[in-house]
């Protein structure tokens, strides 16, 4: 059973570190694009540790896709390398993909297979507005002999400003301040260039926590479109990616924490690139004693065509690097990529007071007869409130479905019609 947790920890470790992208680890971590939506789609994944003087195999991904959509990833599975036996033992466990119409991934879920039972693992639902953008992403852990088999573990929330500017809100469990909120700045190509992060214990009372910023390559075109784009792309399928780039071509990534009025440097990541951009080196560094100190690095090779081939990770002690672990792609090519998007209509709708006290007013004018249902949820995405109405106008005082009185902080007011919906976030003042 020890071995299964190990494994599966190395499998989700990347779902669970991009859980927190936009937030204090977001200097840290980024997505790999394998970039299945071109002439090629990822067959294998091979991952393993260096063991004294050679490779250990440690666990396999084997990927079906859609025979519809042959860019669509629809399931994985996952072979664990027994030592003992020196084979695989094959489909330990499963993870499967659900889409909605506009071709963006809502609902990935993964369990384990052990001594005949089914364990949860792992589940990530996340929704979409109708221009595809992402709203808000929810991650669940397993809890394996449970009444409810699924525990909040994450949750992000993205808030669309004017042009392609965003800010997102973020909850993490486990931990003593549990709510991010990150504000950023861009340049004039709408890349982030600077994000704050904020934190609180309530959602409702911040405190500027750390800052991170954001140095491009020369040659990066990426724009605030790409940033929309790949968050919708990539973070609900994050068990996919590893390594690369989310924001862009950076090549420096500096992270710092706050004391008082004074900023200090904590971490830093440093990207090296090939003619054709593509990242051939990562560096991690932590700043120690007045000066910057190698931490890790991830070098990266390509093959004939153009695909991610293997990545190399070195644990560095003071003196020389270290072998650690290695990834090894396999790809196959595809005929055509034949995804069909439909847009998804939007159901418009107004909240008033935002913030309020006692009483919020939700309004819309669709023009339809049909019933609307009004869903409160938290920043964990527990749905704390539900009513259903065939009026155009529903009030919510504040309560829960047990009556009792919310406490003050976010909430987001989901609202639906005949098939069509919206989300709003409001303030719920003490």
């Amino acid at each position: 059973m020890k071995k299964l947790l190990f494994v599966l920890v190395a499998i989700l470790l990347p779902l669970i570190v991009l859980a927190g992208v936009f937030g204090t680890s977001g200097a840290k971590y980024r997505v790999f694009n394998n970039d299945a939506f071109r002439a090629y789609r990822e067959h294998t994944r091979l991952m393993s540790y260096y063991h004294y003087s050679h490779w250990e195999p440690e666990v396999r991904l084997n990927f079906s896709y859609d025979p519809d959509h042959l860019a669509r990833v629809t399931a994985v599975s996952v072979d664990q390398w027994d030592d003992e036996t020196g084979e695989w033992l094959e489909n330990f466990m499963q993870g499967t993909v659900q889409y909605n119409n506009q071709g963006r991934a809502t609902l990935v879920t993964a369990y384990a297979y052990f001594m005949g039972m089914e364990i949860p693992v792992i589940k990530q639902v996340s929704e979409f507005d109708s221009q595809r953008r992402l709203m808000h992403s929810y991650i669940y852990s397993g809890a394996f002999g449970k009444d409810d088999e699924w525990e909040p573990m994450h949750s992000t929330h993205i808030i669309y400003g004017s042009g392609t500017s965003l800010e997102v809100y973020e909850w993490e469990g486990d931990e003593e301040e549990s709510y991010y909120h990150t504000l950023m700045d861009f340049d004039a190509q709408g890349r982030m260039i600077r994000g704050y992060h904020y934190a609180s214990q309530d959602s409702l009372n911040w405190h500027l926590a750390s800052k991170t910023e954001y140095v491009y390559h020369p040659n990066d075109t990426s724009t605030g479109a790409d940033l929309i784009e790949n968050a919708a792309r990539y973070l609900p399928l994050s068990f996919l990616y590893e390594g690369q780039s989310f924001w862009g071509k950076t090549t420096l990534e500096t992270e710092y924490f706050r004391e008082g009025e004074d900023w200090f440097p904590e971490d830093r990541v440093i990207w090296e690139y090939n003619d054709l951009l593509n990242p051939v080196h990562r560096r991690d560094e932590y700043y120690l004693w007045g000066q910057w100190n190698i931490d890790y690095k991830n070098d990266f090779t390509y093959d004939a065509n153009n695909q991610i081939d293997t990545i190399i990770g070195q644990e560095y002690d003071g003196d020389e690097y270290h072998l650690d672990e290695k990834i090894e792609f396999n790809w196959e090519q595809v005929a055509a990529n034949n995804d069909l998007v439909v847009p998804l209509p939007k159901l418009d709708f107004k909240v008033h007071p935002n913030p309020f006290a006692d009483m919020l007013s939700v309004e819309t004018d669709s023009g339809k007869n049909a019933p609307l249902k009004l869903e409160v949820y938290n920043l964990r995405g527990q749905k704390l409130y539900q009513t259903t109405t065939n009026s155009k106008i529903v009030d919510w005082n504040g309560v829960d479905l047990k009556g009792k009185t919310l406490p003050a902080g976010v909430y987001f007011v989901h609202l639906s019609q005949d098939g069509v919906s919206g989300t709003k976030r409001v303030l719920k003042l003490k």
